[in-house]
């Protein structure tokens, strides 16, 4: 993927997320730029917004649909996330951590497709999958 720099965000496989934003320095970022205190708790949710990829494959498995996701770097590992599924994976680089929810997503997938004896949640989240992967 190599380094792609979109809205001051530079994204790489090998190097943490930087930004010339909240990211970096939060508090300073706040302080700088008078920020109100609406724009100071919407201001989060702006960032997982750019961070929301949508997944349009999976490893073995075919996507019909693509899967939200969030993808975070904490300083020591990539964090990405389901949006509406209760799973996540980390690793090193932005790439590991992605494929590493992807086969999340697919051990997930074969374990619940054929259990229908599943709580509601589990359901939903049954459906949600089927209704995304063939």
């Amino acid at each position: 993927m190599g380094l792609q720099v979109n809205n001051n965000v530079v994204v790489s496989d090998n190097f943490p997320v930087q930004r010339e934003d909240a990211s970096s320095n939060y508090a300073n970022f706040m302080l700088l730029n008078n920020l109100s205190e609406t724009e100071h708790t919407v201001l989060p949710y702006i960032q997982k917004y750019l961070n929301t990829i949508n997944l349009n494959e999976l490893i073995s498995l075919k996507l019909i649909k693509p899967i939200k996701i969030i993808v975070e770097y904490d300083e020591v590992h990539f964090l990405a996330e389901c949006i509406e599924l209760p799973i996540y994976a980390i690793g090193h680089t932005r790439s590991k951590a992605i494929h590493n929810l992807k086969e999340q997503i697919e051990e997930l997938f074969l374990e619940i497709e054929q259990d229908d004896n599943l709580s509601e949640d589990w359901l939903k989240y049954k459906s949600y999958l089927i209704e995304r992967i063939k």
